[in-house]
């Protein structure tokens, strides 16, 4: 059939199918006939008119349907309900022990805090500070032992004090990443501080004005310290206790059942930066207000987290398991030659990201570890702007702070204008990290399976080494450009130089016909890749935080406090390790990169060359 005929027959159904989707009110029926009708001619101009203008306006059409249809796709009712009434109590429930293990750790830290400062008068200056002691001295002495909370405007303080009370929630939890010690290290730290704290108050003759005052808001904010290490002990006790699961998948486990609890908590700390931002500075309330203030806040923690759990689990089946399964793993299989919205190529890349991370991180951190030995054996004083932070205390705020600032100096490591020995080393290094990342996308292409053959990835590596090479050394002349410039240029440039990675590997073209595909794939799609490229920045980002902030605080705080390490041998050892870890986060994410953009691929490969349509019409006949 002609096209104008086939246009001439079908456009006053298309009309009436784009005047439905504009409606308000639609016709779920009649949207629904209609779709099924548009695709059917989608798919018949895909095969005879697929260099035509009407494939496009059809395919545009089923696009906004189905925008129209998921956009507004909604939450099954009563699941917010349900997880505040049910979900979570009945895990608060299973969790219990993590609870109480977290209640005592905290009382016992307390009363270690209490005692202390009893016993030794200078115990609260090396806990609080000399700054904050002389500065309530001053207060109570002027007749107001609570002046501390009029410092700043009260909305301000809501705001800063709610920042880091979710900051020190998340810290707390975030620690118990190391087996659930780091975790109580932070319960016994806040813990032994409100003690000295309390304790110096008592001191002075104001204790009870002042648990008037601070406890106003200090019942909520100490219930979510402990929560929070109940959390970050449940995330550890995955780590810990696999029982008979694998550890990574009791790991999983335990990892959602502590995110639950930590989304239970922030509430509770929102509302505890409101009281004390808005009501703790008003000294001048009745005594009998605050008591009361007090007595609801315990009252309302103590039958949440504690009562009404017990309740709801009585009234549950025993059969009810409080999620000790992980949901079910969708199927690792990937259409190479299917048109992708770029959220379903980001699932895919963490899909497939995490099926194979156990088995190529071993050589990513070897690899990790001879770049740090390089920096701090070889480059010494050069690489020191990483770790020119290495003591930065307890505040999550300035550890973040400094964290862009020690991730944007790894950069030194690829300064080859000063350092030119690190050109062919890191060349070859990162030359067969790209390949690892690559082998398993090579092997979904051909087999349509992961096999993490040795043999077979061996092979990949000595078929491909000489080529992949030749493209990673010509990326990283890119950083010879003067100032930051060629920086800058290496990194937006990160997506065509995996796209050439992909075509010499996979595809098994030439170098030059890769790096002409490469060019014309990302500008002729440019906003789909340059937005895939924005979300794995902002993805990467967060997971260099993440590896980082607990990591660097946890070696590098209570190392210097167990062992007072200042210089030699340990130090190094330390900066040896924080490097490390550095340089493994940031591997990390180039491996997300490569594979991201690896699968990306073939989504921009079909949008310009149409392969799995050819392919589907040369097999045609076949069928």
């Amino acid at each position: 059939m002609r096209e104008t005929r086939f246009i001439e027959q079908n456009k006053e159904k298309w009309s009436n199918f784009e005047k439905t989707l504009t409606k308000k009110n639609k016709d779920p029926n009649k949207l629904s006939d209609l779709f099924i009708q548009v695709t059917d001619d989608l798919s018949y101009s895909r095969t005879y008119y697929s260099k035509r203008s009407v494939k496009v306006y059809l395919n545009n059409l089923a696009q906004k349907t189905f925008i129209s249809i998921y956009k507004n796709k909604r939450i099954e009712k009563g699941t917010f309900l349900k997880f505040w009434t049910k979900d979570l109590p009945l895990l608060i429930y299973d969790c219990r022990g993590a609870f109480r293990l977290s209640f005592f750790v905290f009382l016992i830290s307390f009363t270690i805090g209490w005692l202390s400062s009893t016993y030794d008068k200078d115990f609260v200056r090396s806990i609080l500070g000399d700054g904050y002691v002389e500065m309530t001295i001053e207060n109570i002495e002027d007749g107001d032992p609570m002046g501390v909370y009029k410092g700043d405007s009260q909305f301000e303080s809501f705001v800063w004090i709610t920042v880091n009370n979710l900051q020190v929630d998340f810290y707390t939890f975030i620690m118990g990443l190391f087996f659930s010690i780091g975790t109580i290290f932070v319960i016994l730290s806040n813990g032994i501080m409100i003690g000295s704290f309390m304790q110096f108050f008592y001191e002075y003759g104001v204790f009870e004005e002042s648990f008037l005052g601070v406890m106003q808001h200090g019942t909520i904010e100490i219930s979510t310290i402990i929560i929070s290490g109940a959390a970050g002990i449940t995330l550890g006790k995955g780590l810990l206790f696999p029982k008979t699961h694998s550890r990574l998948y009791s790991f999983q486990i335990s990892a959602i059942k502590g995110l639950k609890i930590i989304l239970g908590v922030l509430p509770l700390t929102i509302f505890a930066g409101f009281i004390e931002g808005f009501v703790t500075r008003l000294t001048d309330t009745p005594d009998y207000i605050r008591v009361i203030t007090i007595v609801l806040s315990l009252l309302y923690v103590l039958i949440y987290f504690v009562w009404y759990p017990i309740r709801v689990a009585k009234r549950t089946d025993k059969a009810v398991t409080y999620g000790d399964k992980l949901p079910p793993t969708p199927k690792l299989h990937i259409d190479f030659y299917k048109l992708k919205q770029n959220g379903e190529v980001f699932t895919e890349t963490f899909l497939i990201f995490r099926s194979t991370i156990a088995k190529t991180i071993k050589p990513i951190v070897l690899f990790s570890f001879i770049i740090s030995c390089i920096s701090v054996f070889i480059l010494d004083e050069g690489f020191g702007s990483v770790s020119n932070g290495l003591y930065y205390g307890n505040n999550l705020w300035q550890i973040v702070i400094l964290l862009f600032e020690q991730i944007g100096s790894l950069q030194i490591l690829f300064n080859y204008q000063s350092n030119i020995v690190l050109l062919p080393i890191n060349i070859v290094i990162y030359s067969i990290i790209s390949i690892y990342g690559l082998y398993p996308i090579h092997e979904l292409y051909l087999n349509n399976k992961l096999s993490f053959s040795f043999k077979n990835s061996v092979s990949f590596l000595k078929k491909n080494i000489v080529k992949v090479i030749a493209i990673i050394t010509v990326s990283h002349l890119l950083l010879f450009i003067p100032t930051v410039g060629g920086d800058i240029l290496f990194y937006l440039s990160t997506p065509i130089i995996i796209y050439c990675l992909v075509s010499v590997t996979t595809n098994g073209n030439g170098i030059f016909e890769s790096i002409k595909n490469a060019f014309s794939f990302y500008f002729s799609s440019f906003g789909k890749n340059f937005g895939f490229f924005s979300i794995l920045s902002i993805v990467s980002l967060l997971l260099l935080l993440f590896i980082n902030a607990p990591t660097m605080w946890f070696i590098v705080d209570y190392s210097n406090q167990l062992l007072g390490i200042e210089s030699g041998l340990y130090y190094t050892i330390i900066k040896l390790l924080v490097i490390t870890i550095k340089i493994l986060s940031f591997n990390l994410c180039i491996i997300l990169f490569i594979k991201g953009f690896g699968l990306l691929y073939f989504n921009v490969r079909e949008i310009n060359t149409a392969a799995g349509l050819k392919k589907q019409i040369l097999n045609f006949n076949k069928k």
